[in-house]
């Protein structure tokens, strides 16, 4: 196999594994609205998934449940917007939408950082972007970056 096919044959992997991440994302949040959210973690990620914040255990499966149904009953919608995944990583990042009458319920968006171990999550992380109320980007370097 010379270095192009290979190259070629890992960014398909690649691609195949974002693709199907993306099916995964939207099934999960489909059965979460259909209250079935703690059923698809408890028969499709690992038996021992942990809830983390950093290096630290937040909770198990029956964490990730509550804190999903609790979201869901306050009227809180997540969306996908990007999802890249490999053999040992998956990432989503997600759009939060809230309801009308409690608009800063939750932020903006949030990106699920998850660890797989045999194909299932093994570790979920949540990581909640802070946005910035202007730009890092002094204005006198606004439109000088490189083409």
């Amino acid at each position: 196999m010379t270095e192009d096919e290979a190259a070629a044959t890992a960014h398909s992997d690649a691609r195949l594994r974002t693709a199907a991440s993306w099916q995964e994302a939207r099934a999960i949040l489909s059965a979460a609205e259909a209250g079935d959210f703690g059923t698809v973690v408890r028969e499709g990620w690992s038996a021992e998934v942990a809830l983390m914040s950093g290096a630290a255990w937040m909770g198990d499966a029956a964490l990730l449940e509550r804190a999903m149904d609790g979201d869901l009953s306050a009227g809180v919608r997540q969306r996908p917007v990007n999802v890249a995944a490999g053999r040992s990583l998956a990432v989503w990042e997600m759009d939060i939408v809230n309801p009308a009458d409690s608009p800063g319920h939750c932020p903006p968006s949030v990106a699920w950082i998850m660890t797989l171990s045999g194909g299932r999550v093994a570790q979920l992380r949540l990581f909640h972007p802070i946005p910035l109320k202007t730009s890092a980007v002094p204005p006198e370097l606004h439109g000088t970056w490189p083409q």
